[in-house]
């Protein structure tokens, strides 16, 4: 495993692509999508999406992320008026699971009340979930890595196809529901979700993406879009709640950008790039707690990695723990300070040093969304209320490992 920049380099360098014996499990569960596809397959489906993650598509995702942020706000009030301690890991999911539906799926799925008509998006959640942390029971155990003895002669890998056939299922629906509804049109839609954009991109020979493939796309952002941001958002608001005077510089940064603006709910893109304190403690969360903790790839050809030539067939790690735990990188590692990424020190700093979206040609294409929903969330939370930890002398609980 690798965990310093100059290491890292040689690896991101070389473009291998990802082990197929590690990743083949994560696509049994999401298909063929940008995380686990490779070589001319990845890099022409990574080019027709990234007109769903331009400038001009995330200004207007914003309005999204205020109005799902907005709904769980006034679940909060309502129940602190109850009790002064709350829950949120449920509520963020939920809010994270709002946000990908309305965009990947341009569905309004009302999940985050949890009524009846959001069931079977709630059912789509349990069923994801499940999923996703069977790869934790399956990858060691060795007789799970047959696929046809794990689907035909497990307990376990029965129960898995079903659920995954019954996802598959509620994604076909979706798709298809909006491909009618845009046909329906009398004019031509510009994209406004990035199910929309999936449906109508081309590439330069006018070949569209198969309903397969926007299958796979689909599920992989559902998937990997809200589990992530939700989990990032739960250690964002335990690291406000554990540094009183950091959430305070925070709230005085926010503050003076939503007066500016009239309200939270007035906030757009242009707003959120004020908040520069924001974003630095955003990114020293994500340094203290990357979801994304390994990066694996197999070299193609013998590679000189610091003092070692490692021979092709080699599997390498990237280890974001280590990295981003590195003393010779980040002096006093455990200490939670973001003015390490104040612009000056990140100047002066490798930019291979910080990866929680990854690197190179597979970082992750939905980052600078991801940033911007975090940041309405951290605007809209902090204008409302004091973040306190029920207990204040709880210690950082243990690291959420997923491989990507």
């Amino acid at each position: 495993s690798v965990q310093h920049p100059d290491t890292i380099e040689a690896v991101v360098r070389a473009a291998a692509p990802k082990p197929s014996y590690l990743y083949g499990f994560l696509k049994d569960f999401v298909g063929n999508g940008l995380v686990t596809s490779g070589g001319k397959r990845h890099e022409r489906d990574r080019r027709l999406l990234t007109k769903a993650f331009s400038k001009e598509m995330l200004r207007g995702y914003v309005d999204v992320y205020k109005s799902a942020a907005a709904v769980m706000i006034d679940k909060w009030v309502k129940a602190a008026s109850e009790d002064s301690v709350l829950e949120v890991e449920q509520d963020l999911l939920l809010f994270s699971c709002d946000v990908i539906m309305q965009l990947g799926m341009g569905l309004e799925s009302d999940c985050q009340l949890e009524s009846g008509e959001s069931e079977p998006t709630i059912r789509y959640l349990e069923n994801a979930r499940w999923l996703s942390a069977s790869l934790a029971k399956r990858i060691p155990n060795l007789l799970y890595h047959n696929n046809f003895i794990f689907f035909n002669f497990t307990s376990f890998g029965r129960e898995y196809a079903r659920r995954h056939a019954e996802i598959i299922a509620y994604c076909k629906g979706v798709i298809e529901a909006k491909r009618q509804d845009m046909e329906g049109d009398l004019q031509p839609r510009s994209a406004k979700t990035i199910l929309e954009s999936m449906l109508t991109v081309q590439d330069e020979d006018g070949r569209g993406l198969s309903d397969e493939e926007i299958v796979d796309h689909v599920n992989t952002f559902l998937d990997v879009g809200h589990d992530t941001t939700s989990i990032t958002l739960e250690w964002l608001l335990w690291f406000l709640g554990k540094h009183q005077n950091i959430q305070e510089k925070c709230r005085d940064e926010i503050m003076s950008v939503v007066d500016e603006v009239g309200g939270a709910a007035n906030l757009q893109q242009k707003d959120l790039a004020k908040l520069q304190y924001v974003t630095q403690v955003i990114r020293e969360t994500m340094r203290l707690s990357c979801v994304v903790s390994v990066i694996a790839r197999k070299l193609t050809e013998s590679t000189r990695i610091g003092e070692a030539v490692l021979p092709a067939d080699t599997i390498v790690q990237i280890t974001m723990l280590g990295l981003h735990d590195n003393a010779e990188v980040w002096p006093e590692p455990e200490k939670f300070d973001p003015d390490r990424f104040s612009p000056e020190t990140s100047a002066a700093r490798s930019p291979l040093a910080f990866l929680p979206f990854g690197a190179g040609a597979r970082s992750c294409i939905a980052r600078y969304m991801v940033m911007d929903e975090m940041k309405v969330i951290a605007a809209t939370v902090l204008s409302t209320f004091n973040v306190r930890l029920a207990n204040p002398d709880e210690e950082m609980p243990g690291y959420v490992v997923e491989v990507v």
